[in-house]
């Protein structure tokens, strides 16, 4: 049970860490679940949870690892090959023997193994993080491509250099032959084992597609255990687990763009994309939140073990941190020619770098683009679960790990202090997207629901049958409600049917006082002041979009509508009784039979009631209507004045109709609800010709519409 309730707070501390960053962008989600994590170890909550190194990587960074690559771009992977594998082989190994020297020469009582251990910690990073802290910037062309392909291979690449050096810790021998071949080796392996069981794998996954087209979940849950497969038998054959993982997830990646129109690109896709997305950003949260729960535990065991002095080793977090950017910008500098493939995709491209000697390169200088990738160096999840897999006793001689408590303090402030840095810096020398072509995803969707609200609008729908007039009204209110939506997000503004509810009352208000004198002849008073209330109520409804006072308004509508069709249905039994069965239950006593014989008697009186109200109805509808408008006209919030009014004008006859007839517009309801979608679809494509929007926000809210289109039509359908 406390295992269960730890996962529990962790997962809140991870959904308030996201809601935190959503109010204070500029500060990523993963600074947030740091503190708070922190916090939770003063608060009197119970709390268990013990680490298993295997359990973790196979449990939570496998998963993660493929979900990466999964979703990566292998266009851009395969564009970017060389400076991406540059940077996640050879400045990872360059970044092992020259942070470790430095590491050695800060402390010299840590073994040289021990610090290559420590510098093998600190090369993998993070592109998670450096994507939270630079969204809304203009990073260099491809240089954000080539951080995603970084931290999806050099995690790998950390990984094997971490375990080669723990492992000449472990057997007290190490020698540069022996580690570069034993690199090889099990890096090679673990490529070659994940591309071979990838195949395998897509293999029957196809067929699972195939022969279980309809059974989306067996697909879902097939693809969550792929990783935690792969990377157990790996490490069991003795080669990188990591690296199998990775190789497996890019080989789903091309099995997905190659059968996307096959079926792949159905339910089970999206199921699956949206299964993947959600453990990926739950456990990527919970990685940060539990260093943030161990960070106190850290600080706390190493000031009192006194390994070193803690202001000394703070100070020696510092200089490593400036180490590793320095040699991150060093190396992109030399090499920077690699990180330009667009600029050679073709021959005419190549022949005009030459030719004018000038790259594409954002406007940013060489220099600066390799300051900016030296601080895109953000480390993260890798970094500190690698660090927790240092062991605290060396098992063949049964010593203490040297200086272990060091090393994860020193660790856990880079990742720190990497971030807060990037956080800081980032900002100010990395330029903002262009300001008139820039548009947030909410303003993108208000804008586009703004142009298919006013086609809709301008449809006349008057000599449309019932059922399609009805549609239209729900469809026209359904858009202004998620247009204000999206509006009011963009402010943080969550009162959303305030101001709409506030003229309602206006109006209502005006009604009642109208009604008496446009009623003043009307033999029927009583029952019409009865529908206009019930008229009110459903209004209301439509405006209001809190649960609770939903739920009692329904409750108050049903209530009152059960009393008027409960005489309808006496007017109509009595309408349609055949003569027959008249003189069948003249001499009948039953209860029954004498409510139908009373019926019968005022079958008259009731249908001729029944017609003067249904008569009068427009007449009275267009006076309560002209009355609303002239309180509509006085409202300063134009988009609540026209919600309001397009409410009372598209269902002014859908409100006493459905009391008389059997309205079935569902169906029409869908086919607007997809002519919608397809027109917001349209409208987004030209925005991004007319290059209003960017690419990468075309396709989120192209995907966004395609979750929402999927989400029109049940599942289970009843004839």
């Amino acid at each position: 049970m406390e295992i269960l309730s730890t996962l529990g707070i962790f997962v809140i501390i991870v959904i308030l860490g996201s809601f935190l960053n959503n109010l204070i962008p500029r500060i990523p989600a993963a600074l947030f679940q740091i503190i708070l994590g922190a916090i939770i170890t003063f608060l009197p909550l119970t709390i268990h949870f013990e680490f298993e190194s295997e359990m973790f990587m196979m449990l939570v960074i496998a998963p993660l690892l493929f979900t990466d690559g999964f979703n990566s771009s292998l266009k851009n992977i395969w564009l970017y090959k060389r400076p991406i594998l540059y940077m996640a082989l050879l400045l990872v190994l360059i970044t092992v023997m020259v942070v470790g020297t430095i590491i050695h020469f800060l402390i010299p009582a840590i073994p040289w193994a021990a610090c290559f251990v420590l510098a093998a910690i600190l090369s993998p990073t993070d592109a998670v993080a450096v994507k939270a802290i630079t969204k809304g910037m203009k990073l260099p062309k491809g240089l954000m491509a080539i951080l995603e392909g970084e931290s999806l291979l050099n995690d790998a690449s950390g990984l094997v250099s971490f375990n080669i050096a723990l492992g000449a810790i472990l057997t007290n021998t190490f020698s540069i032959a022996n580690a570069g071949s034993k690199f090889l080796t099990v890096a090679l392996g673990g490529a070659i084992f994940g591309l071979i069981v990838g195949i395998i794998l897509v293999q029957i996954k196809w067929i699972f597609m195939t022969k279980l087209a309809d059974e989306s979940n067996i697909l879902v849950i097939y693809q969550l255990l792929t990783p935690v497969f792969v990377f157990y038998i790996a490490e069991h054959i003795h080669v990188s687990g990591i690296v199998a993982v990775v190789i497996t997830a890019l080989i789903y990646n091309f099995q997905r763009e190659l059968h996307l129109i096959a079926g792949s690109g159905g339910e089970a896709a999206v199921i699956t994309d949206s299964t993947q997305f959600i453990t990926s950003y739950v456990l990527n949260g919970f990685v940060f939140t539990f260093l943030g729960y161990l960070l106190p535990e850290i600080y706390i065991t190493m000031f009192r073990n006194r390994e070193i002095d803690i202001y000394h080793a703070f100070g020696y977090s510092l200089i490593i941190v400036l180490a590793l950017m320095i040699v991150r910008g060093i190396f992109v500098y030399v090499s920077y020619i690699t990180f330009q493939p667009h600029n050679f995709t073709t021959a005419k491209k190549t022949a005009n770098a030459i030719l004018n000697r000038k790259l594409e390169n954002s406007g940013y200088s060489r220099f600066k683009y390799s300051i900016i990738a030296s601080l895109c160096g953000i480390h993260g999840t890798v970094t500190l679960a690698t660090a927790l897999m240092i062991p605290v006793v060396i098992a063949n001689t049964g010593e203490n790990f040297p200086l272990r408590d060091t090393i994860l303090f020193i660790a856990s402030n880079v990742v720190l202090i990497s971030i807060i840095v990037g956080t800081a810096i980032l900002p100010i020398i990395v330029k903002d997207e262009d300001e008139e072509k820039q548009f947030s995803q909410f303003a993108i969707r208000e804008k586009i629901l703004e142009g298919i609200l006013k086609e809709f609008k301008e449809r006349d729908i008057s000599n449309k049958n019932i059922e399609e007039r009805v549609a239209y009204a729900h469809e026209i209110k359904n858009l202004h409600a998620i247009k204000a939506y999206f509006k009011n997000m963009q402010i943080n503004n969550f009162d959303t049917d305030k101001n709409s509810l506030k003229l309602h009352k206006k109006i209502i208000k005006a009604q009642n006082n109208a009604l008496p004198m446009i009623l003043k002849d009307n033999p029927n008073k009583k029952e019409i002041m009865e529908f206009a209330k019930i008229m009110h109520l459903r209004r209301t409804s439509l405006l209001t979009y809190s649960v609770w006072k939903n739920l009692i308004l329904n409750l108050r509508i049903n209530y009152k509508e059960t009393r008027i069709k409960r005489k309808l249905t006496r007017y109509y039994v009595a309408r349609d009784l055949a003569p027959e069965q008249r003189e069948k239950i003249k001499n009948n006593s039953t209860l029954i039979n004498k409510k139908l014989k009373k019926l019968d008697v005022n079958y008259k009186k009731n249908s001729e009631q029944l017609q003067a109200i249904i008569d009068c109805a427009p007449s009275i509808r267009d006076s309560l209507l002209a009355v609303a408008y002239k309180v509509i006209e006085g409202e300063e919030n134009q988009d609540t004045a026209e919600f309001v009014k397009d409410v009372y004008t598209y269902f002014s006859f859908t409100l006493f109709e459905v009391f008389l007839e059997d309205i079935d517009y569902e169906e029409e309801l869908k086919e607007l609800q997809m002519e919608a979608v397809r027109l917001l679809k349209y409208r987004v494509l030209t925005m991004r010709k007319l290059k209003y929007i960017t690419l990468e926000d075309t396709y989120t809210t192209l995907r966004n519409l395609n979750y929402g289109e999927s989400m029109i039509f049940p599942r289970d359908i009843e004839e």
